[in-house]
């Protein structure tokens, strides 16, 4: 898809911090961390912050990467968003956790797979 999405994790109404490491082994062996700390994988850029995670973004994401999304998705709190759609999250009680103006705003889809998120995408 040639988009970009972005994904971010929520503790009780704040951002909350992944392990830089659990996300990494989400991409498994294939991702590359060049040297100005952009990370590479399946001709997608990811741009995250240094140490624990917040949120990343992953430009021109692939089917392998939204697989990838997926698997960062089930590490916690944590929700993907396109420009202009709604946020998707895995499980209804992943929502507890977004501010309730923000959730009220954008609107919450649960997802379950690669289908489902291209879906929710392209209805927004």
């Amino acid at each position: 898809m040639g988009l970009d999405i972005c994904l971010t994790a929520w503790e009780h109404g704040e951002e909350a911090s992944l392990s830089a490491d659990d996300v990494k082994a989400c991409f498994g062996p294939e991702l590359v961390v060049d040297d100005d700390g952009t990370w590479q994988f399946d001709n997608a850029d990811i741009f995250v912050s240094e140490g624990t995670i917040s949120s990343l973004m992953i430009s021109r994401p692939s089917k392998r990467a939204f697989e990838c999304a997926l698997k960062i998705m089930a590490l916690g709190n944590v929700c993907l968003i396109g420009l202009g759609s709604r946020w998707c999250v895995l499980d209804e009680a992943v929502a507890e956790h977004i501010p309730p103006d923000i959730a009220e705003d954008v609107g919450i889809l649960v997802v379950k797979n690669i289908e489902d998120i291209e879906k929710r995408l392209k209805e927004t």
